[in-house]
This record gives C-alpha cells, sequence and structure tokens, in this order.
C-alpha cells in the first residue's frame, strides 16, 4: 500500500540509517558522516536521534521499532538494489524519508519502485530534514518529492544550504569505533573524517560536484578556520581524513586552520585531497607538516596529456612529473587517483598507469572505473566516441574494453602495485613520518601482508588457470 502523507505531526524520536553492508575497499571504514551531519541538524529539534551503520549492525531491523521515524542514506549507485530491499524491510507504519546523491538523482523512480518511502529530500538535507521534523506541511518544504492522493509531486528546489550554520556530526551516537581496514583486514587505527568545505571552482570533465541537484553551479563555501579547529579538538580519533572536494581553493584559509591547530597544541595525523597544483606553495606545504599534515591525496587520473586535456584537468604530465619532484623532497605520503578507463584510451594506454604511478613514487594508488555521473560533462563525450556505452550501474565501457576488461585490468595494476616489498616500504615511511608508533606497527603487518598476499595468490591462480587452457588446447592439437 502506498503511503502519502502531508506533514503536520513533529518526530518525537528518528532513526538515521546508513544501509550499505560493504563499501568501496579504499573506503569502507569511512563514518557516514554526511548522514550524521544531517543527523546532528535533526537532533536540534528532535528530543531522541539514533543512528545505525548496517555495515556493523547484526540485529536486523529490530532497533529501528522504538523510532518515529526512519531516515535512510541512499548515497552511492552500487547495492542499489540491495539498498532498496533494506528499505522494503523497514518496519510498517512510519515515515520513511530517503536522501542523498543516488535519492536526488532518482527520487521519483524510487518513488514509484518503494511504495513504503513517504518521501525523497532532494539536494542539501540540512534545512530540510528540521522541517520534517518539525512537523511543516510537505506542501510548504522545498527540496522535497513526495506523493499527494497517490500522485508525486517535486517542491521547488531548495537554494544551497549555509555550511557555516551546520552542526558538528553526531559522533556521540556512533554505535562501533571506526579503525582503518582495507578489504575487511582492521589495521587497527582509530579514523575520523571532517567536512571544511564543499564545491568545486575547476570544471573537471567527469566531476558533477560543481553542481547542486537541480543543475545549478553549487559556489564553493567554507567553514571558518576556528570551527574546522573547534572541530578537529573534539574529534578523538588519531587520524583524520578531509574529505572537501577542493580543500586548498583558497590558500589563505589553509594556512590560517595551520596555524590555529600548531598555536592550539592539537596532535592529529592528518590527510588531505589535493589538486597537483598545491606543489606552487612549498611555504604552504612546510606549514602543512607542521600541523600535522601528512597524507597527500592527489587527482591524476591518467598517465596520458590527451585523456587530460579531454578531462580538462588543466594539468599534463610534465607538471604532474615536476610536481612530484616536490612532493618526493617533502616528507608527505602522497596517494593518486587514476581513472581506468578513460575515453580515447587503448587497454595498453590504460596500463601505462602503473609505470606511470612508480615513477612518480606515489605510497597508494586509487584506481576507479570510469562511471557516468549526472550533470557531468561525460554524457557528451561518450555521445561524440562512437563504440563507448554506459551500463545500467553508470560504467563506461567501450567495444574494445569490456567492463569486464575494465575491472580485470584494475584488479592486475592493483596486485602488482601492493606488492609485499611495497607494502613493507609504506609501513616503514609511514613509521618514519610519525604516523605510526610502535604497537600499531605490530598490529598493522599482519593484516597489510594478509592483503599483499592474496593479491599475490589470486595473480598466480589466474597464471595456473592461464597455462591449464593453454596446455589443454595444445593437447587438443596433438
Amino acid at each position: 500500500m502506498k503511503t502519502s502523507h502531508s506533514g503536520g505531526k513533529a518526530w518525537k524520536s528518528a532513526a538515521f540509517i546508513y544501509p550499505y553492508r560493504r563499501e568501496v575497499p579504499m573506503y569502507s571504514f569511512f563514518p557516514p558522516v554526511g548522514l550524521e551531519y544531517v543527523a546532528a541538524s535533526a537532533a536540534e529539534v528532535v528530543p531522541r536521534v539514533g543512528v545505525f551503520d548496517l555495515r556493523y549492525e547484526r540485529n536486523g531491523f529490530g532497533n529501528f521499532e522504538g523510532f518515529d521515524a526512519l531516515c535512510v542514506s541512499v548515497n552511492w549507485k552500487y547495492e542499489f538494489e540491495e539498498v532498496c530491499e533494506v528499505i522494503r524491510s523497514l518496519p510498517a507504519g512510519k515515515p520513511v524519508i530517503i536522501g542523498g546523491r543516488t535519492a536526488t538523482d532518482r527520487a521519483s523512480e524510487l518513488l514509484r519502485m518503494l511504495p513504503n518511502v513517504t518521501a525523497v529530500v532532494s539536494g542539501d538535507g540540512h534545512e530540510t530534514i528540521k522541517e520534517l521534523a518539525e512537523g511543516v506541511s510537505f506542501d510548504d518544504i522545498k527540496g522535497l518529492v513526495w506523493r499527494r492522493n497517490g500522485e508525486i509531486v517535486e517542491n521547488e528546489g531548495r537554494m544551497h544550504g549555509d555550511i557555516t550554520s551546520m552542526k558538528y556530526p553526531c559522533r556521540s551516537l556512533r554505535r562501533q569505533p571506526y579503525k582503518v581496514q582495507l578489504e575487511g583486514r582492521s589495521f587497527g587505527v582509530p579514523f575520523d573524517v571532517i567536512m571544511t568545505s564543499w564545491g568545486c571552482p575547476f570544471r573537471c570533465k567527469f566531476c558533477a560536484l560543481r553542481l547542486d541537484a537541480y543543475g545549478r553551479r553549487r559556489p564553493w563555501a567554507a567553514r571558518t578556520p576556528e570551527s574546522v579547529v573547534e572541530e578537529l579538538r573534539q574529534v578523538k580519533s588519531k587520524w583524520v581524513g578531509i574529505i572537501d572536494e577542493n580543500f586548498f581553493v583558497d590558500v589563505g584559509r589553509v594556512e590560517k586552520i595551520c596555524d590555529l591547530i600548531i598555536r592550539s597544541g592539537i596532535r592529529k595525523i592528518i590527510g588531505v585531497q589535493a589538486r597537483i597544483s598545491v606543489y606552487k606553495y612549498p611555504s604552504l606545504l612546510r606549514r602543512m607538516w607542521r600541523a600535522g599534515f601528512r597524507i597527500l591525496s592527489l587527482g591524476i587520473e591518467s598517465a596520458h596529456d590527451k585523456s587530460l586535456k579531454v578531462l580538462d584537468k588543466k594539468t599534463t604530465v610534465r607538471e604532474i612529473q615536476a610536481a612530484f619532484d616536490t612532493f618526493r623532497s617533502t616528507r608527505f605520503m602522497t596517494n593518486g587517483y587514476f581513472i581506468v578507463g578513460n575515453v580515447g584510451e587503448s587497454k595498453a594506454e590504460i596500463l601505462d598507469i602503473l609505470p606511470f604511478a612508480r615513477s612518480l613514487g606515489l605510497d597508494f594508488m586509487t584506481l576507479n572505473i570510469l562511471h557516468m555521473e549526472e550533470n557531468s560533462g561525460l554524457a557528451e563525450l561518450v555521445a561524440e566516441n562512437p563504440g563507448y556505452q554506459v551500463a545500467e550501474d553508470g560504467i563506461i565501457f567501450s567495444n574494445h574494453c569490456s567492463k569486464a576488461d575494465l575491472r580485470a585490468i584494475r584488479r592486475k595494476m592493483d596486485g602488482s602495485f601492493y606488492s609485499p616489498a611495497h607494502v613493507l616500504r609504506v609501513i616503514r615511511k609511514g613509521a618514519a613520518v610519525g604516523m605510526l608508533d610502535y604497537p600499531e606497527i605490530i598490529r598493522m603487518i599482519p593484516p597489510a601482508f594478509a592483503y599483499s598476499a592474496s593479491k599475490l595468490f589470486e595473480k598466480a591462480k589466474k597464471k595456473r588457470r592461464r597455462r591449464l587452457r593453454r596446455d589443454k588446447k595444445h593437447g587438443h592439437a596433438d
């Protein structure tokens, strides 16, 4: 039976649910901080709030029975069917509100697919969730997609939220600690994330983060340095990731954040995402080091100038190499993001990622298969290049490189890069730069080598299967 609500009843309690049971390996240990920010907004007007991460919950859905409303994050494209099944299985008779990037992109579709969903929050949810919780009429809530008498209604879009008014995440509501892990192997090091800004002024072809849910330009907006440092002070974990799309838009702001961290005596190991161009600010890099920044995650994307030009990255292979000459002269650990399957690249050109990553001296390499994103520039790019297609899950593939090929190439490069010798070098470097103390090194070595060994074992199995097939073929030929 389809639900049809018009608001009017304030919530006394609300459960916020992260419904994914697995993650992209690189992010499997990240707390659902986006959901926690929204829960913090709701907590301003709702007496009792709970946050549930289904990657860790083992008690089914009984946990949710005591809540008036159920709010679910539908943020990612993967596990879409599994997430829909979680939503279908939620206790009946309660308003079910969903939000997140994928929920925003597929709002009407999700309302048709999931009869028990009351409404979809489109775009930023921090203000919308408070109005829902206060019982405001659905007709008057901007950024809401809902049903009126069985018909889907799309309200006027909400303008961009005010990041400076956002509350810190409800970390006290976490039901489990978050620790660094890789493919289910915990390294035992506590980890947390914070968001200090949103938006990005650049126009990389593959990225849609510069636009909001309605295709409008999202201006870059940032929290004050004082609020960022105050949140860092409250974070208990030793390792902290800053998850901004572009932390370095305002270099002066970054300098002030560093100065405040240094003066406050806060001691954290901080990782941050950056564009290659940060190498042009050596004095800033030195200040960041003093403040506890140790990991730079850098968007490299390709080993070829032609792809960097197509993606509108505003950089070249030569500049990337020059940047890493600078990074190697510092003590920062570096993670490089690459796209597997750039439009126009052959299999051989994709495989050039591996030697290029090694030549740069990367400590970590993150490989992402090219995905179609709403409001990105990829739709036009695919249309302009015959032989390329978009799968139902958003993966972009071609006649000369199938989805299976792309995944196999990613596994091959990943396994080759993280050899036991490389893993040992990374652990040694982590200890040398103060990221790891002796007990942490002892805890980290077994899972790190288990991961590396699993990649080698997988590679050996594939090699053996190929040899058996070859022998069998030759045997038949005889």
